[in-house]
């Protein structure tokens, strides 16, 4: 018997909200094992155990899919740039520092195959590489405003918080993917201190 009510009231009802949220798990465990280009509809449907057209009940596209399914992530990834305390000079504010580096690189390395996915993606359409675009936006302002909470002197917060961020994501990038040889408590603790002496200058040398 065929169902003729509006698609939107359908996925509102509890069933298809449950088909949606398995759709995006779904969707995750398929852009990380196959990236964004290599990812198919089909195999999503079938990991969620539901037809190819009730896919499209949910969803409009694979891009549609992917920005969904990357809530998650983005929601954790805010949070955690939130958490970053005002940035100070000294031993004290270089340990506080180094604890929010490793819980930024501990989400980058659970969350890059997506990150991968979302990089492709923005290669890909128009649409998620402007959405890529305000999201870095707003992790860039978070970082700014701490910046300007600090006692750095003589530094654009903006043109900073970007480049700190970009060295972020991407230090993490190329130590998930092999090509930077290194232990992650090495990576967490360069980082820091490439951050800390960006803003505060290398700290004086003990004293003879």
């Amino acid at each position: 018997m065929s169902d003729d009510t509006p698609a939107e009231e359908r996925q509102s009802r509890p069933r298809g909200r449950r088909t949606a949220a398995l759709l995006l798990d779904a969707a995750v465990e398929e852009f990380t094992a196959h990236g964004y280009h290599d990812a198919r509809i089909a195999r999503i449907a079938e990991r969620a155990g539901t037809s190819y057209g009730t896919f499209y009940l949910h969803f409009t596209d694979k891009t549609d899919v992917l920005w969904e399914s990357l809530e998650p992530m983005r929601t954790d990834l805010a949070e955690v740039l939130e958490s970053l305390e005002p940035l100070t000079a000294g031993p004290d504010g270089r340990r506080a520092l180094e604890a929010w580096v490793r819980r930024i690189c501990d989400h980058f390395q659970r969350h890059m195959p997506m990150f991968r996915a979302l990089v492709e993606a923005q290669a890909a359409s128009e649409e998620i590489a402007r959405s890529g675009v305000e999201m870095l936006g707003g992790y860039r302002r978070i970082i700014a405003s701490r910046i300007r909470e600090s006692d750095a002197i003589g530094i654009d917060p903006n043109l900073a918080a970007l480049i700190i961020y970009a060295t972020l994501e991407r230090t993490n990038f190329t130590y998930y993917y092999g090509s930077l040889v290194a232990s992650h408590r090495e990576i967490v603790t360069v980082l820091t201190e490439f951050i800390h002496q960006s803003l505060f200058g290398a700290p004086a040398p003990a004293a003879a």
